[in-house]
């Protein structure tokens, strides 16, 4: 489902979380708003989901790791906050996570370092603290990692 570069507009519709079968829903740049729903952690069969540049608020939904099969999760460009859900460093085909320029707080979760499948790690623009993980050393498949 492709969506993207519409002119939507109002809160993520909770009913999206329903379509279970929804393997690569695109939302980006539009004018969406809210939380994102915690009904989404049950698309258990998503391969990438994008959310980038809307407005979306609150945190991000712990739950994401019901989708196993999933490759990529883009949420940059919104007014997220909390920290980074550890459960995403369980979902072993993720390979790309763009969460830049949130409000995201805290450290980058260990788990995540734990992932040998990162191709594209950007955490950049937000408001993490703390160390960076070692594990990151050993993502060999890690093409590009911004943590400005």
């Amino acid at each position: 489902m492709d969506l993207s570069g519409n002119q939507l507009s109002g809160n993520l519709p909770v009913e999206l979380g329903n379509c279970v079968s929804l393997q690569t829903p695109d939302l980006s740049n539009q004018d969406l708003t809210g939380n994102i729903p915690s009904s989404y952690t049950s698309l258990s069969n998503l391969q990438s989901f994008s959310l980038a540049n809307n407005s979306p608020i609150g945190e991000i939904p712990v739950g994401f790791t019901t989708s196993a099969g999933l490759e990529a999760f883009s949420v940059r460009g919104n007014a997220l906050n909390g920290t980074i859900p550890a459960d995403l460093g369980a979902l072993s085909k993720l390979s790309s996570l763009c969460l830049s320029n949130n409000l995201l707080s805290g450290q980058i979760p260990v788990p995540i370092g734990n992932d040998f499948n990162f191709a594209v790690l950007l955490p950049r623009k937000n408001q993490l603290n703390g160390s960076i993980p070692n594990a990151l050393g050993a993502l060999s498949k890690l093409e590009k990692l911004d943590l400005a």
